[in-house]
């Protein structure tokens, strides 16, 4: 009996299957200048930071995720499984001097399929509002009921 109760605390501590959890792998550069590298690792930072603030959500750490960079033969739903996510958000940066375009898709980790898929060309100086956009739209996609500081948080 003590064995079967160690084990319903053990799996009763793992996240609930119905709960939502993302995982931002880093965004792809596809530029050969190294600068945008840094440039996209920042738009993952802010995500990351921005998401992190809402409760309804589990966001998986950079570090767990940054081990997909090279995703390799993974497929999502692996990488789901492996990092415990129920979504994962991927993307891609392309930037020409002060033009910019980034490219984002959110997947559902079960099914495969996307939730979103949006193109955003802009101008580089309108990189936090973009950052912000990206981020109420995952929280809008997800169906996450934000509170007013949430809310405001993502802006």
């Amino acid at each position: 009996m003590i064995i079967c109760t160690k084990l319903f605390c053990i799996f009763n501590e793992k996240a609930n299957p119905s709960e939502i959890s993302i995982a931002i792998l880093p965004f792809d550069n596809l530029n050969d200048v190294e600068n945008t590298q840094y440039f996209a690792d920042g738009v993952v930072e802010d995500l990351l930071s921005r998401l992190a603030t809402i409760k309804d959500i589990k966001v998986i750490s950079r570090t767990s995720s940054e081990m997909f960079r090279d995703k390799g033969e993974k497929t999502v739903p692996e990488i789901g499984k492996l990092l415990g996510a129920s979504h994962i958000f991927e993307g891609t940066v392309q930037r020409v001097e002060d033009d910019l375009r980034i490219s984002v898709l959110l997947i559902d980790t079960k099914t495969d399929n996307h939730i979103l898929s949006k193109l955003y060309d802009q101008n580089l100086s309108d990189i936090f509002r973009i950052q912000s956009e990206i981020a109420g739209k995952i929280a809008s996609e997800l169906s996450l009921a934000l509170t007013n500081t949430e809310l405001e948080k993502l802006k």
